[in-house]
C-alpha cells in the first residue's frame, strides 16, 4: 500500500513541475508599466496594454440628472470616463461657462460626445474641447482608434485640430508641446491629427525635437494614387493614428494613419527623445482629446456654430494586420 500510494505521489508531482514548465514557457514576461521596443516583436509574442488602458471609451453610461439637466460633458465625466479617480488637471470647453461638450443620440453609434465650436471663435481656449487621458501604461509603441463625424454642412475653414497621442515627462500633460512651443528631445512630444484646408483635407500633426520650425510638422494623408484624402461631414469616419517611438538619439520614429481602413500615411525620421537621461525617460503615456478651429488666426473661426461628434475611443499595440501597403513617405508640407 504504502509502495503504491509512494508510486501516485511521484506522478502527480510530475505532473505539477510539467504544468509549471508549460505555464512559465507560454507566458510572455512583460511588464504591465515599461512596454518593449518594437523591434523585439513578433506576432505570437505582442507587448500588453495596462488593464486600465485596454478598454474602449465610449459616452452610453450617461444621461441627464437634476444637477445636469442638458446632460452636458463636464470635467467630472472625462475624469470617470478616461482617467478614473486620478485628478484631471486641466481641461478646456468642458466648465458649467463653457459646456462645448455635450451628450446626444446617433441613430449609428448611439449616445455620442457631440462638440461645440462656436462661430467666430478659434484656438482651443475658446472652440472646441480639450482634455488629456493619462494612461496608466507607458508605451514604446501605441495606435490609437476612434470615431468622428462633422456635421453635414460642417465649414472645415483654414486649419483645425483632432485628437491624438503624446508623450511628457509627468502627469500635468503635453499641451506644453503644441501651440508653437517646440520640444527639445527632453521633455515631451504629440502627434495629432489635423484639417488642412476648407475642402476637408487631413494629415498628421507632429511636435517633435527636430521639426523644421516653431510649429509641428504637417504630413499631409494621400490615398496610394497620391490624390489627397479627404474628410466628409455628415458621415461617421474611423481613424487610426499609430506613434513608433525613436530609439533614443536616433532620428528613426515614425507615425502611421489610416482612415476608413485604408492606409494613407507613413511619416518617418522622427526624433521623439535624446539619447539623455530624461530622454531616454519618455515614453507614449497620453491620449490628447484636442478639437478646435485654428491656428491662432481669424481666418481659422468659422462664420456658424457648428459640431463634431466622437465616439469609440480604443488604444492598441500593434496590430500586424494593418501593414498592408507601402506608400511613399511623407515629407512635411508648407502650411500657414
Amino acid at each position: 500500500m504504502n509502495i503504491q500510494l509512494r508510486a501516485i505521489l511521484k506522478r502527480i508531482t510530475w505532473v505539477v513541475i510539467l504544468s509549471l514548465i508549460i505555464t512559465l514557457n507560454s507566458t510572455p514576461a512583460l511588464g504591465m508599466q515599461e512596454i518593449g521596443r518594437r523591434d523585439t516583436w513578433s506576432e505570437t509574442a505582442v507587448p500588453v496594454l495596462h488593464s486600465d488602458d485596454s478598454w474602449m471609451r465610449n459616452f452610453e453610461r450617461w444621461n441627464p440628472t437634476w444637477t445636469n439637466r442638458g446632460n452636458y460633458y463636464n470635467w467630472y465625466r472625462a475624469r470617470k470616463d478616461f482617467n478614473g479617480e486620478r485628478v484631471l488637471f486641466w481641461a478646456s470647453g468642458l466648465s458649467v461657462l463653457e459646456q462645448r461638450g455635450k451628450i446626444v443620440n446617433d441613430p449609428v453609434q448611439g449616445k455620442v460626445l457631440r462638440v461645440k465650436y462656436p462661430t467666430g471663435k478659434y484656438g482651443s481656449k475658446d472652440s472646441g474641447v480639450a482634455f488629456p487621458w493619462i494612461l496608466r501604461g507607458k508605451y514604446e509603441e501605441l495606435t490609437l482608434t476612434y470615431r468622428v463625424k462633422f456635421e453635414s454642412g460642417f465649414q472645415f475653414t483654414t486649419s483645425g485640430k483632432l485628437p491624438g497621442l503624446c508623450g511628457a515627462v509627468d502627469e500635468i500633460g503635453c499641451f506644453r508641446y503644441t501651440g508653437g512651443n517646440p520640444p527639445n528631445g527632453d521633455d515631451g512630444f504629440s502627434v495629432r491629427v489635423v484639417w488642412l484646408k476648407a475642402d476637408g483635407s487631413v494629415g498628421t500633426y507632429v511636435y517633435h525635437a527636430n521639426q523644421k520650425g516653431t510649429y509641428g510638422d504637417i504630413f499631409q494623408w494621400s490615398h496610394s494614387d497620391g490624390n489627397p484624402v479627404y474628410l466628409i461631414p455628415g458621415q461617421w469616419h474611423t481613424i487610426q493614428l499609430r506613434v513608433v517611438l525613436n530609439d533614443p538619439g536616433v532620428a528613426n520614429g515614425y507615425a502611421e494613419a489610416w482612415l476608413d481602413g485604408e492606409y494613407v500615411s507613413r511619416a518617418e525620421g522622427l526624433l521623439f527623445r535624446n539619447n539623455s537621461s530624461a530622454g531616454r525617460s519618455l515614453k507614449i503615456n497620453e491620449m490628447y482629446f484636442n478639437t478646435f478651429h485654428g491656428g491662432n488666426k481669424s481666418s481659422d473661426a468659422p462664420s456658424q456654430t457648428q459640431y463634431a461628434y466622437f465616439d469609440d475611443f480604443k488604444l492598441t499595440i500593434y496590430q500586424a494586420q494593418q501593414i498592408e501597403e507601402a506608400l511613399p513617405v511623407a515629407e512635411p508640407i508648407e502650411f500657414d
